[in-house]
């Protein structure tokens, strides 16, 4: 009874859904509204933007379905779009739609979508073909928060989970100060610069800690809206100095991003491993016997090609002019 009061609040849940491209996505989102007590779907902006109306246990829930990315870097029209939604929008929460063989991408979208200041909702779609995996999911969820686990053919029962945690992330959901720590030569200088942003307070739209990241990347469309705003002078003028008195082996901007990525990496190391169970270890046997084959078929056709060389290379104009010869004699 406590869970659903808990699930009963008077505030609408707008949530989006995110992941990596043939994540399986697009199937957790037509799960969701399969099963939600009412439907109400229509397409924005062709295909690759999905919204639906849902309510779960007397619970209101718009659900945005977003353009698959591997990241929410301004270089790529994708993930900037995924980027300016979180942004512009601020939803209660993030699905981030990961496949089986591809955790590791998905927290590293996760992790940044967490360092926008939205919080996280991790969505692990099984599928046949996928090798197994297994999650720590309390570890997960103290570094990074909830774990869904939907199989290909979803059902209620996982629908109706992922609603109960949806609603759970967005009314309780915090998103943790520091998801990634740069190291004690980085998080000094984002330190500093996120005290002048908050001294300055920008126009621009996004919290503090993450323009101080985006200013020591350099990112260029960020860093062009931030240059309208006076205010914001000193504060590029000081991640300028930062980048040109930073003396360590690769740009700054190339540093910043790497640790991102070897962090997002290490959870994934920490919480994430191969499934040991039986159903687990025949996948895994069925993709290393297929790779196997294709390995075999590889090597007779370099053995082929080598012999044909070979017996060029004597006299014969093919191998298969001098086996015509043996044949007969």
């Amino acid at each position: 009874m406590n869970a659903q009061k808990e699930i009963q609040g008077e505030k609408t849940v707008r949530a989006v859904v995110i992941g990596i491209p043939q994540s399986g996505k697009q199937a957790v989102f037509d799960n969701l509204i399969r099963f939600g007590e009412e439907e109400d779907r229509e397409s924005q902006a062709g295909k690759a933007r999905m919204q639906a109306a849902c309510r779960f246990q007397g619970r209101d829930i718009r659900l945005l379905n977003l353009p698959d990315s591997f990241s929410l870097s301004g270089r790529f029209r994708n993930g900037q779009s995924v980027r300016d939604t979180l942004l512009n929008e601020k939803p209660d929460a993030a699905l981030c739609v990961a496949g089986g063989d591809q955790m590791k991408q998905g927290l590293y979208l996760a992790v940044q979508a967490a360092e926008l200041g939205v919080p996280v909702l991790m969505v692990l779609h099984r599928r046949d073909r996928d090798s197994r995996v297994r999650v720590d999911a309390e570890r997960l969820h103290w570094r990074m928060g909830h774990l869904v686990i939907q199989d290909d053919k979803g059902g209620p029962e996982q629908a109706e989970t992922l609603f109960s945690l949806l609603c759970r992330t967005a009314d309780h959901g915090g998103v943790h100060e520091r998801v990634i720590d740069y190291g004690a030569d980085i998080e000094p200088m984002i330190q500093s610069l996120e005290a002048m942003i908050q001294q300055s307070v920008p126009r621009y739209r996004g919290p503090a800690r993450w323009l101080a990241l985006k200013m020591l990347e350099n990112e260029q469309d960020v860093r062009k809206d931030l240059e309208r705003d006076p205010a914001m002078a000193p504060v590029l003028e000081k991640a300028d100095e930062f980048r040109r008195d930073w003396n360590g082996l690769k740009d700054l901007s190339l540093a910043v991003a790497e640790r991102r990525q070897s962090q997002a990496l290490k959870l994934w190391e920490d919480t994430v491993e191969p499934d040991r169970t039986e159903e687990g270890q025949k996948g895994n046997s069925r993709k290393k016997s297929g790779s196997a084959v294709l390995w075999l078929f590889v090597v007779l056709a370099v053995l082929v090609f080598l012999i044909h060389q070979i017996w060029g290379a004597v006299g014969y104009r093919s191998f298969f002019d001098a086996l015509i010869p043996f044949l007969r004699g």
